[in-house]
């Protein structure tokens, strides 16, 4: 189960680490320019790695490796909106890029890099919490859902559900939506 609150510390500020299901990354993260750089480096040294970026006014959420190692997820976020950049940890290349605004909460890949899904407050009265899943490649179209509340999103290692922490019900239940049919 990937650890999303795993952080590193660069200059005196806390940035995201890499997070992974299986628990290890064949790649380091290295932060420069003042925390405006992340760096994505080959552990072993072989590979080529690369530099991502941050858009002016955004802050590094977090960072999320699929299963293989081919897919690199990176959330950036202001205030009031966020993008996740779904990229080739080896070239850097963006394959897919994700836009929304509102308040960012969670976000993940799924383990086989096929989704990811999202979580976000639109400011409302009552706030609308919103859940997005969307395929990577972009076939087969996305969907959307609103919750009552939101904590945490969570693929399960087959990638076939995702698993949501709500607290709507009695804390500590979980809400399971199979990714492919929501209901």
């Amino acid at each position: 189960i990937p650890d999303q609150k795993k952080f590193i510390q660069y200059q005196g500020e806390m940035y995201p680490a890499i997070a992974s299901y299986t628990g290890q990354s064949p790649y380091t993260l290295e932060y420069g320019e003042n925390g405006k750089t992340a760096s994505v480096k080959s552990k072993d040294g072989l590979g080529k790695g690369c530099t991502f970026i941050l858009s002016d006014g955004y802050k590094w959420d977090s960072f999320m490796l699929s299963d293989d190692g081919k897919l690199l997820m990176s959330v950036q976020r202001t205030k009031n909106d966020f993008k996740i950049l779904v990229s080739d940890p080896e070239t850097g290349k963006t394959v897919r890029e994700f836009s929304n605004e509102g308040i960012f909460f969670d976000a993940a890949l799924s383990p086989d890099g096929t989704y990811v899904a999202w979580c976000c407050v639109h400011r409302k009265t009552p706030p609308a919490y919103s859940l997005s899943i969307e395929p990577v490649d972009g076939k087969n179209g996305g969907w959307s859902a609103t919750l009552a509340d939101f904590r945490k999103l969570l693929f399960s290692p087959d990638s076939i559900h995702l698993m949501i922490d709500a607290e709507t019900q009695e804390p500590g239940t979980l809400s399971l939506i199979d990714v492919y049919r929501p209901g």
